[in-house]
């Protein structure tokens, strides 16, 4: 019989001894390098979109740099129009300005829809071309709502009639009111607005 033969089970069984080795942090370092790998992956992703965000973002800090901004929009020099800002409509931080865009013939109007910031500048997100009541009675749909600007220094109210035509509201207007910017909320069986010079012809 060959003594030196021993087996392994023998000896473990025989000292009743162990060494047991905790590999837990092994897999835990392979876990910090996969979330390492991945945070190097996405960084630059997002560096990447921050920057793309930032140089598309359009802030100006005063009225003028909104003209210019509109300027541009429109393809204008400063040679052919004067752009004039006429009044806005303020919802919390958010803000629509008005502007008037006088050519030598004409004058069309433009809301720019802008987001208020702290320092008082302005970061614009949307410039609408308004829809035409008159030559300079003019509105946009802006935060689910209609708003109006009146620019006509002859309007004198503001009229909602029903189905039978019948003047059921009525907002009377100064000359000092003009510019009157307003949110259209008509009555609930109002079916048209009007608006009456100081003669109380329609407008048109």
């Amino acid at each position: 019989m060959n003594l030196c033969k021993v087996h392994k089970h023998s000896v473990n069984s025989y000292f009743n001894f162990s060494l047991p080795i905790d590999l837990s942090f092994i897999a835990g370092g392979e876990t910090m390098q996969r979330t390492c790998r991945i945070v190097l992956i996405i960084f630059p992703l997002l560096l990447v979109l921050i920057l793309w965000f930032m140089s598309n973002l359009k802030i100006a800090k005063t009225q003028d740099d909104l003209k210019n901004l509109l300027r541009q929009d429109l393809h204008l020099s400063e040679e052919d129009t004067i752009i004039s800002y006429i009044d806005d409509y303020v919802v919390d931080d958010h803000a629509l300005l008005w502007f008037s865009v006088q050519k030598e013939y004409s004058t069309d109007y433009r809301a720019m829809d802008c987001r208020l910031l702290k320092n008082g500048g302005y970061i614009l997100k949307n410039i609408y071309k308004p829809m035409i009541y008159s030559q300079d009675i003019v509105h946009t749909m802006w935060m689910n709502g209609d708003i109006f600007l009146i620019n006509d220094p002859d309007c004198r109210a503001i009229t909602y009639r029903d189905s039978s035509h019948e003047i059921i509201s009525k907002i009377e207007l100064s000359p000092n009111d003009i510019p009157y910017v307003f949110l259209d909320k008509p009555p609930s069986d109002a079916t048209k607005i009007d608006f009456l010079d100081s003669t109380g012809n329609i407008i048109r």
